[in-house]
């Protein structure tokens, strides 16, 4: 009979073996983004063929062989189940936003990463690696790991049945910043990071030392450096009446001196929305056409997966029917070959991931937490003691929220680099400057200098990680436990503790990783969620072994 000590190793090395392979599988992304053979150029192409091609092929043969008609009508709470999770995470996203007032460019991100999980690897692995050594999950003495595991992937396809659809459409077009978000994030990353010393640059041009008015820009210093002349001039300070003019300008000599960067950009980054149509047909044929923006390639791999799995001639036209297992189907040869370009998802996804993170985490900035526990100090216990609950809380909260904005665009008006000279070849690389950095000698960085550079070109916080982390891998699990004894009670789960653990193993499943595919394609935030992953998956190590320890004594 084995002890708890064994039983306990039998679920920690299965959570370390599943979460080992998705780090061991990323450091090949990171060694090939070291050895020259993958970039970021690279990166992003790939992405862009996983999302049209490799995702749709393994989201069609996954849901039109695992799924069926009888399945959906008796176990149609796991959808339910699916979508249940993501509302939640969305709302508590959408809390932790307001609450903390994250930057605008990254809230869809911390909603979309509380919402939408690793759905399908890392369950798919430890329900495989616990059939072989947990008793609880056996329905019957007469149970055999290879029931225990059908059973289960069949649970985990229809689990992430919604789950898919709402990760390709409507995390796809949350992902999909607009040109004002783009224009805003280019011009919040130039105010805070191209501060340059004119004195600096002009001597290490040769020229002497001219500090232009208070109205003269950053391009007109370049434009003396480089010997151009005409260079549009781009203001030096931001303030609300120019910082639209600061980005098209900016844009304007990123296109001027030969960037390859499209011209679009230009266009799009100073776009302005047109109004909507008038007659009732052209807003019909408006909202048609959004809609149908938001059915890309693996949303109509799901639509064509469900036909084929609901329907029986056309899925036993694709794989052997149980019957008649020594037939062969006449479109097994598409299956097959759907099957093999969908193996490359996870190795692709994982090369990219490994590409983002080859340089390390991001520099996280920090947010004030202690701006509700600065409600008990002093300056504050009369706004605290007067008026209702609801007053009190607001007056409270407005007080500390305004000191420690004062105190957090003090800080960054002080993390200015104009020591370092190599970030006069960040402004270049920003707005289209040295072909090379052997125009201009640079000293290099200093690591303090690195630091604050990192630091004021992101807008992650450790606040967001942390937010994004409490809810993934805590608070989603604890609300899992008593909802699926609720639902099990009212008797809507059944007695399959396969199908029970499923329902519990997916509320504390980290951010899924193929989102970085939606990041990639849509070139933004990258890093950001990269990093994000990279705490996440971390602290999953830990936290899954926990989790699923409490899971199967609940079973």
């Amino acid at each position: 009979m084995p002890t708890v000590a064994d039983e306990i190793s039998n679920v920690i090395l299965p959570a370390i073996k599943a979460t080992a392979k998705v780090i061991l599988l990323a450091a090949v992304g990171v060694a090939a983004k070291r050895l020259g053979i993958l970039n970021s150029e690279t990166s992003t192409r790939l992405s862009k063929l996983v999302l049209n091609f490799a995702v749709p092929a393994l989201t069609f043969v996954s849901i039109a062989h695992a799924i069926t008609f009888d399945n959906i009508k008796e176990l149609w709470p796991l959808p339910l189940f699916g979508l249940l999770y993501i509302c939640l995470g969305m709302a508590f996203g959408w809390i932790i936003c307001r609450i903390c007032r994250f930057p605008k460019a990254i809230r869809n991100l911390v909603m979309v990463c509380c919402a939408f999980g690793n759905s399908q690897t890392i369950p798919l692995a430890l329900v495989s690696s616990l059939a072989h050594s947990v008793a609880q999950l056996k329905q019957s003495d007469t149970d055999t790991p290879a029931a225990i595991i059908a059973r289960g992937t069949s649970y985990i396809m229809l689990y992430t049945l919604i789950g898919t659809i709402l990760r390709w459409s409507f995390a796809y077009k949350l992902l999909n910043p607009s040109p004002q978000t783009r224009a805003d994030e280019l011009e919040r990353q130039h105010r805070l990071t191209h501060r340059l010393s004119v004195d600096q640059i002009a001597t290490l041009d040769g020229h002497p030392t001219v500090r232009p008015s208070g109205t003269e820009s950053v391009a007109a210093v370049h434009g003396s450096v480089d010997g151009s002349d005409d260079t549009p001039a781009v203001p030096d300070r931001l303030s609300p009446s120019n910082s639209r003019d600061l980005l098209i300008q900016t844009l304007e000599i990123h296109s001027a001196v030969g960037s390859s960067q499209p011209s679009t950009l230009l266009a799009a980054a100073a776009s302005v929305p047109t109004t909507p149509p008038a007659s009732v047909r052209a807003r019909i044929g408006c909202a048609f056409r959004r809609v149908l923006s938001t059915f890309t390639p693996p949303v109509w791999a799901i639509v064509l997966g469900l036909i084929v799995a609901v329907a029986a001639p056309l899925k036993n036209a694709f794989f052997p029917a149980e019957t008649a297992s020594s037939s062969t189907p006449p479109l097994d040869f598409l299956a097959d070959t759907l099957q093999t370009l969908g193996n490359v998802v996870v190795p692709a996804i994982m090369l990219i991931l490994g590409e983002q993170l080859s340089r390390g985490p991001l520099q996280l900035t920090y947010i004030q937490w202690h701006r509700m526990w600065s409600c008990c100090k002093k300056p504050h216990k009369r706004a605290f003691s007067q008026g209702s609950l609801k007053s009190r809380m607001q007056t409270c909260w407005n007080s500390c929220w305004n000191r420690d904005r004062q105190q957090h665009n003090s800080d960054n008006e002080q993390l200015t680099l104009v020591e370092s000279s190599s970030s006069y070849s960040v402004m270049h690389e920003k707005i289209g400057g040295l072909e090379s950095s052997a125009d201009v000698c640079m000293p290099p960085e200093s690591a303090q200098q690195q630091q604050q550079r990192s630091v004021i070109t992101t807008p992650l916080s450790v606040g967001s990680v942390l937010a994004i982390v409490i809810v993934k891998l805590v608070i989603l699990p604890g609300i899992a436990i008593p909802l699926t004894m609720l639902f099990n009670k009212i008797g809507l789960l059944g007695s399959d503790p396969v199908l029970h653990f499923v329902v519990l193993l997916e509320s504390c499943v980290p951010t899924g990783i193929n989102l970085v595919v939606i990041c990639a394609s849509h070139n933004w935030l990258q890093r950001e969620l990269t990093t994000v992953l990279f705490y996440q998956y971390l602290i999953a190590i830990l936290s899954i072994t926990l989790m699923t320890t409490g899971f199967l004594v609940t079973l």
